[in-house]
């Protein structure tokens, strides 16, 4: 169901990855308050799973 954000940002922010594009250099992590902060949904993609019980990304186990 559409909430009105993209799938993934509820649970980067709750996770607090963000990241910010950093002309000549990319898209860097980066704290949430950093001006033109952003959820970074390549880091949930990397560091997190699809859990289909939840319905939710979840942090892999380390």
């Amino acid at each position: 169901m559409w909430t009105g954000q993209y799938p993934g940002f509820a649970e980067a922010i709750e996770y607090g990855y963000f990241a910010r594009l950093v002309p000549g250099a990319g898209w860097q992590e980066c704290a949430a308050d950093a001006p033109d902060a952003m959820p970074d949904l390549n880091r949930l993609y990397r560091d997190c799973h699809w859990d289909p019980r939840t319905q939710r990304m979840v942090r892999h186990a380390r």
